[in-house]
């Protein structure tokens, strides 16, 4: 097939592009700095970014590359500012289509960053001086009134991971048995070698499974180890790999709360009770939960169940944590 084959010498500036997106439809480094500015307030000019990507940008490549189906994910590996997750948002509000997106960051600017601008991109359209240029009403969210379009095309729900740092799992390995100092033999080998600690892991602690919505874990601050929240259910719906349909709250006639998850998971029905066990009556709980749990493949519950069908979720999660 013949074609026209251009040298770089017979161009002044550069090689011809195969592909030409001008400045006035997908923006530029000052656009963008500029969209940013509007929607988060600075403190200090050198927080600011200087390769923030304008989401004109983004945009022309969703459009390109995502369909009109409602399962496109658009991932972001290096969210930077946010700019993935707040072109998404933009785009959806446009064509109606409900993609869904996933942006991480570990730099410490994600809380007063990124986190501030997709929770801002969802409350409003347009931004001026960290402040919705207009006010959005909500007066008929409840009722038979028309809501302005784009709050029914924006999206409802952004969940939010923070993961386990490397030095948070170093803080809180547990090893169950102490390292002991073996000297080689060999006489061109002057130093110690340490025997390998056997299963030095990550464990988690049982005991706390007892009282699950307090359950805490170590991390390192700059004033020393610090105890944070955990949210032990979202945890485990994600190591166990279900896939959640809906929660419940169960409360029982003494007054406990049960915490139901409703799940599936290769193509059986799951749920996953959590409850505080302190003062637990066994024989009251066999008599609230056993006509509850019918109709489930797989039921799962926080510490020690008198309840048949229903098996402990402990080591279950230890062995998925590899604490065994």
């Amino acid at each position: 097939m013949p074609r026209l084959k251009r040298f770089l010498s017979e161009v002044k500036q550069g090689i011809v592009p195969q592909t030409l997106w001008k400045y006035e439809d997908v923006g530029h480094t000052q656009d963008a700095k500029k969209e940013l500015l509007a929607i988060i307030n600075f403190l200090r000019t050198e927080d600011v970014l200087n390769t923030v990507k304008p989401t004109s940008l983004i945009r022309r490549v969703l459009q390109i590359g995502t369909g009109k189906t409602q399962t496109d994910w658009v991932l972001d590996f290096f969210a930077g500012s946010g700019t993935t997750g707040h072109a998404v948002i933009r785009q959806n509000r446009d064509d109606g289509v409900r993609r869904r997106f996933q942006i991480v960051e570990m730099g410490t600017y994600f809380d007063s960053m990124v986190f501030q601008r997709t929770a801002r991109a969802l409350y409003a359209p347009e931004w001026k001086q960290g402040k919705p240029r207009e006010e959005p009403t909500f007066e008929g969210l409840f009722e038979n009134d028309a809501l302005p379009d784009w709050v029914e095309r924006s999206p409802r729900l952004v969940k939010v991971l923070r993961l386990e740092s490397y030095e948070d799992s170093l803080q809180n390995l547990i090893s169950r048995e102490e390292t002991r100092p073996r000297k080689v033999s060999s006489d061109t080998e002057l130093h110690y070698l340490f025997e390998k600690a056997v299963d030095t892991r990550a464990l988690i602690n049982v005991e706390k499974l007892e009282h699950p919505f307090d359950y805490t874990l170590e991390v390192l601050g700059e004033d020393g180890p610090q105890a944070r929240p955990v949210d032990l259910i979202e945890t485990t719906n994600l190591l166990l790999g279900l896939d959640v349909v809906k929660y419940e709250t169960w409360t029982a006639p003494d007054k406990r709360e049960y915490l139901a998850v409703h799940a599936h998971k290769d193509g059986h029905a799951w749920l996953v009770l959590w409850r505080d066990m302190a003062d637990l009556d066994i024989k009251a709980e066999r008599k609230f939960l056993q006509p509850r749990i019918k109709g489930f493949d797989q039921v799962r519950i926080n510490g020690d169940s008198a309840v048949p069908g229903i098996r402990s979720l402990d080591l279950e999660l230890a062995r998925a944590m590899g604490a065994l």
